[in-house]
């Protein structure tokens, strides 16, 4: 469903619902309806939810409407001005393959963030307002191939920590004060691909000599 303005979420009880493996929002509004913690109970057997451009929605949504996922695998939220995530959506989600929060405005994410996801293996939030990652937030995701954490501000080596299984990397548009450190990626042992931003074009042949052909650097 697209562009459409919600007077009852009584339409997610519908029969015609029950056997829906993927679903998505888009700019919706929850008008005056009071959103229960039951909204999505005949949806459990979703394999992709999208909630994107519907910024009063998680103002209004319990943490528990997401308990019914368990088989979810993909889950994009994209764009919905959050500025803070609650690790007990991702509770019940023992199957999410994909997560993506891109383009809010997310300024920390707790330790216990990502606990829950250990079979995650992509996860993108670009563009937040993240003034530094903790200390191995990312340590659970042991699962992990795809991280995007570009266009964000400061990041410490040790954010990387547990991210054993991690192949390809996006960093690009950093904060200005950002310094590329050549040894970054020594720990990330299966790391293949990353990009980067111009501005470390200058750094190409230091990092060549020391990863040689085990990664490839992209700059964007």
């Amino acid at each position: 469903l697209s562009h459409f303005l919600f007077t009852s979420f009584d339409i997610l009880s519908l029969p015609e619902f029950f056997n829906l493996k993927h679903f998505s929002f888009c700019r919706c509004s929850t008008g005056s309806t009071i959103i229960h913690a039951d909204l999505f109970m005949k949806l459990g057997k979703l394999d992709s939810l999208t909630i994107k451009e519907s910024r009063n929605f998680f103002t209004k949504i319990p943490s528990t409407a997401f308990d019914v996922f368990e088989n979810l695998t993909h889950l994009v939220l994209p764009c919905n001005d959050l500025t803070d995530i609650n690790p007990e959506w991702f509770i019940r989600m023992p199957n999410l393959k994909t997560l993506n929060l891109s383009c809010n405005e997310i300024n920390r994410l707790p330790k216990e963030m990502f606990s829950h996801l250990t079979n995650l293996e992509s996860l993108d939030l670009s563009l937040n307002q993240f003034k530094q990652l903790d200390d191995c937030v990312f340590t659970q995701l042991e699962n992990l191939e795809k991280l995007d954490i570009s266009s964000n501000y400061k990041l410490k080596p040790q954010v990387f920590d547990g991210l054993d299984k991690l192949i390809e990397l996006n960093i690009k548009y950093m904060n200005r004060d950002f310094q590329l450190n050549v040894d970054l990626f020594t720990l990330l042992p299966s790391l293949k691909n990353v990009t980067l931003d111009y501005r470390f074009e200058n750094m190409k042949r230091q990092l060549s000599e020391k990863y040689g052909s085990e990664i490839k650097f992209k700059f964007e």
